[in-house]
């Protein structure tokens, strides 16, 4: 998978290489929240963003992305004000001469058990 920035060093420009970039990310839903988290998304909810409209919330945070710290920062408090994320999820990382792997546990948000939801191999 290609960045935005190496399509258009490609030659591509931004318009296709957001879109180019969307179509070929492994979770397009966690793109799409990304863009409603940040006030990228037209206003609509992730669930109605179809392709365009995600490509062109990406193209506007590749273009914040190049301005000053400010624009940076403004977005990573947008998107952690409208996150959501539960404080009750942890990752456990092992680390081994030949194996690496993160471990994500979550409860139920009720002060239930942790429970091992997924495991990532990092090597």
């Amino acid at each position: 998978m290609n960045g935005i920035s190496q399509n258009i060093r490609k030659g591509i420009n931004l318009s296709e290489a957001s879109r180019q970039f969307y179509l070929d990310h492994a979770n397009q839903k966690d793109l799409r929240k990304g863009l409603e988290y940040m006030n990228l998304s037209e206003g609509l909810g992730y669930k109605e963003l179809d392709v365009d409209l995600a490509a062109l919330g990406l193209e506007k945070f590749y273009l914040e992305m190049q301005q000053d710290n400010e624009s940076k920062e403004k977005l990573e408090d947008l998107f952690w004000k409208n996150a959501n994320y539960a404080a009750s999820t942890f990752i456990k990382f092992y680390i081994g001469k030949k194996r690496m792997k993160a471990e994500i546990y979550r409860d139920d948000a009720r002060g239930g058990e942790y429970r091992l939801k997924k495991t990532i191999f990092l090597n």
